[in-house]
């Protein structure tokens, strides 16, 4: 306690603080280059303000908006450009666009074509047959598949109703034949095959024809047997032809004339 008493009792003495230290300024080198003091941070943004140069707006990068508008007219250039090159190709394949599109009155015509060939008229006018269907479709649609499959088909019924003539010596409905298959089909091996034996039955026929006028002569004048008789010529042609009628009904005829006279004889 005497300690603490004793030290409070001490006289104090005042402390001042010391004297700042006087520093002189000094300029540097002259020639070196001047330095901007360093920023003290405060809180605030810093920018930094450059003098302006003479030309720098010139070579200043375009702002975005003009960048915009001086590409726009670019775009629209374009765009009409390719607008018009549509325009020519559709103008130059419109056939072909044509057929992308659906068409009632196309797919009707076909579709009578369709049950014209299957019911087997082909190209009768008055009702209209399979080939007037197909060829008017074919007029709607330049290069309809279906049109022209069906135009194939028609051609190749008209062979089969070409040949089942020929087998039956029906000639001229086989030459009519023989040239719808040939406009439609135009050739063919087996058009040919058919047009020359059409041929050669005609040329057979016109033989014939010669054979039964002779024939019909040795009947009139009664040569009725023996050489250029009757019975001779008629069987040339039944030879060339066996199913030849008029051959077989003159053969009848000389055989009814053969027994009149035998009949005659007896008398």
């Amino acid at each position: 306690m005497r300690a603490f008493s004793a030290l409070i009792a001490m006289p104090t003495r005042e402390v001042r603080p010391a004297a700042p230290t006087r520093i002189e300024p000094r300029l540097g080198p002259l020639d070196a280059p001047k330095r901007a003091p360093p920023l003290l941070p405060d809180g605030l943004p810093h920018f930094r303000a450059e003098p302006r140069q003479p030309g720098a707006a010139a070579t200043r990068p375009p702002r975005p908006l003009q960048r915009a508008r001086s590409t726009a007219w670019l775009r629209w250039l374009l765009l009409a450009i390719l607008l018009l090159l549509g325009l020519v190709v559709i103008a130059q394949h419109r056939d072909w666009f044509a057929r992308l599109l659906p068409s009632p009155q196309l797919d009707h015509v076909l579709d009578q074509g369709d049950r014209a060939l299957a019911q087997g008229h082909l190209g009768d006018a008055h009702p209209p047959g399979a080939r007037q269907f197909y060829e008017q479709a074919a007029r709607i649609s330049g290069d309809n598949g279906r049109a022209q499959a069906g135009l194939q088909a028609v051609g190749q019924a008209e062979l089969m109703r070409a040949r089942t003539a020929l087998a039956e010596h029906k000639l001229d409905a086989t030459e009519t034949a023989l040239k719808q298959a040939d406009a439609l089909l135009g050739g063919g091996t087996e058009l040919t095959t058919l047009q020359q034996q059409l041929a050669q039955q005609r040329a057979r026929g016109v033989q014939l024809a010669d054979l039964v006028a002779h024939a019909q002569q040795a009947y009139a004048a009664g040569r009725l047997t023996g050489a250029n008789s009757a019975a001779g010529w008629y069987l040339q042609v039944l030879q060339a032809d066996p199913g030849n009628a008029v051959a077989r009904h003159g053969l009848d005829q000389v055989g009814a004339a053969l027994a009149r006279q035998a009949r005659q004889a007896l008398a």
